[in-house]
């Protein structure tokens, strides 16, 4: 059975949520101990889940050039909504420029930035594959 966009977005949110109260725990490994997450990284993990689930919707993308490759800028405000897309490098194939736009489009409303961020501007890098 298939969630509803609607419940999808929900559980995002609460994904983040959740990151974000955990983001002051120390995380222990053998190279970096005692390293602290930022928050504004776990919420790259939820924007990049969400990204990719709206990515996969929209495909297939196999009948595309594997060697497509399309870098945009998303300006976030703090409520999640995408204020801006802009190509910083188009592909050269105007039906793949118009999927990334759509996927992002498509993801909105994006799960609310950190408590400590007005606004957030990311890039992400589109290839048949998905996100890069």
């Amino acid at each position: 059975m298939e969630l509803s966009i609607f419940l999808k977005k929900t559980l995002l949110i609460i994904i983040i949520f959740i990151l974000t109260m955990v983001s002051n725990i120390q995380a222990q490994s053998i190279n970096k101990p005692n390293v602290k997450y930022e928050q504004i990284e776990l919420y790259n993990l939820v924007l990049d889940s969400a990204i990719k689930q709206s990515w996969n919707e929209n495909g297939p993308y196999e009948y595309f050039d594997k060697s497509l490759e399309a870098v945009i800028l998303l300006d976030i405000d703090k409520d999640g909504i995408t204020k801006a897309i802009t190509f910083e490098q188009r592909s050269g194939n105007k039906k793949f420029d118009t999927l990334v736009i759509k996927t992002v489009s498509n993801a909105n409303p994006l799960p609310p930035l950190p408590r400590k961020y007005e606004n957030y501007k990311v890039g992400l890098i589109f290839t048949p594959y998905g996100l890069k």
